[in-house]
């Protein structure tokens, strides 16, 4: 998934449980029970890993990530001409905002691909 892609191995054990899930036959009133909660399980599983696929694949559009720049370097210049008394507190706030929208940005980037991780590395597992 860090790839965007799905996983073979994956796909198939999927396939495995959902066919030995809809293969059972139950005979009891028991076992009529836990199969409807296995295919209910099966279909919860099945939905989950198609979502997980899509957030694999998708990432967000880049008209939101040019906003977000725009929008960010608006709000920083936009600072510069905001008058104060003192000049280092002036510098503290252009540079606590600076920080925030950097810290922003982080989160968003981070948001953005959920399965590579903080590197965009293999995590091992």
């Amino acid at each position: 998934m860090q790839e965007g892609q799905q996983s073979p191995h994956a796909a198939a054990l999927n396939q495995q449980i959902t066919q030995s899930v809809d293969s059972f036959q139950p005979s009891t009133s028991a076992e009529q029970a836990v199969y409807s909660q296995a295919l209910q399980r099966a279909n919860e599983l099945n939905q989950n890993r198609n979502i997980r696929l899509l957030y694999a694949r998708m990432g967000l559009p880049p008209i939101l990530w040019f906003v977000l720049v725009v929008l960010a370097l608006i709000v920083i210049l936009f600072t510069y001409f905001v008058g104060m008394e003192s000049a280092l507190l002036h510098v503290l706030a252009v540079g606590a905002l600076t920080a925030g929208f950097a810290f922003t940005m982080f989160v968003v980037v981070s948001l953005d691909q959920p399965f590579e991780g903080s590197t965009g590395k293999p995590r091992g597992i």
